[in-house]
């Protein structure tokens, strides 16, 4: 190839990158997506900024002031993710616990909306303890409480009662177990 000229044709590529100029903490993904997902970073912000946040700061004072977890005293224990209401679209289900077996359980079920987790439902009782939370096959999110007879040491409850918090079609509701379903 003695004797040819090269040529050296520039052509403009235009590349496009999106780069978020905020990441949500812990997540990588950008605040709204964030808030958006049903992951342990938007389950922080939405306990810290809803109602339920505000009910534990009130009706849980000492657990705030005193307690051994990062998010107002307390830390995520359970974190689920169902359609709870049938719409297509998850729920968000926070069970929150702290120190000792005897501490009250906070819990709440979050619904999406405009792009933040709004509280649906909430329990927050100092008389409030779980020894587990979970979701149903029919979307109903179980409590299993202990129950204590004279003489049970905390660690070792007799028995357990149960309470249902189901979608209405409007509303979360809770209500016991029944007896017979109680068992399972």
């Amino acid at each position: 190839m003695c004797g040819a000229r090269a040529f050296l044709t520039i052509v403009p590529v235009t590349f496009v990158v999106a780069v978020p100029t905020t990441l949500a903490a812990d997540s990588g993904l950008p605040d709204a997506a964030a808030a958006a997902a049903c992951t342990r970073p938007a389950a922080r912000s939405a306990v810290r900024h809803s109602s339920f946040g505000a009910a534990i700061r009130k009706k849980l004072p000492g657990n705030v002031k005193y307690g051994a977890g990062p998010l107002l005293g307390h830390s995520i224990w359970k974190l689920r993710c169902a359609d709870l209401t049938g719409d297509g679209r998850d729920e968000m289900v926070v069970a929150l616990a702290c120190c000792t077996v005897s501490t009250p359980t906070p819990w709440a079920i979050f619904r999406r909306g405009r792009g933040k987790w709004h509280t649906a439902f909430k329990r927050v009782s100092r008389k409030t303890t779980l020894a587990d939370l979970r979701i149903d096959a029919a979307r109903d999110v179980v409590e299993k409480l202990p129950v204590y007879e004279p003489g049970d040491a905390l660690c070792c409850p007799s028995g357990y009662s149960y309470r249902v918090t189901h979608w209405s079609g409007s509303r979360f509701v809770a209500a016991p177990q029944p007896a017979s379903a109680s068992a399972r």
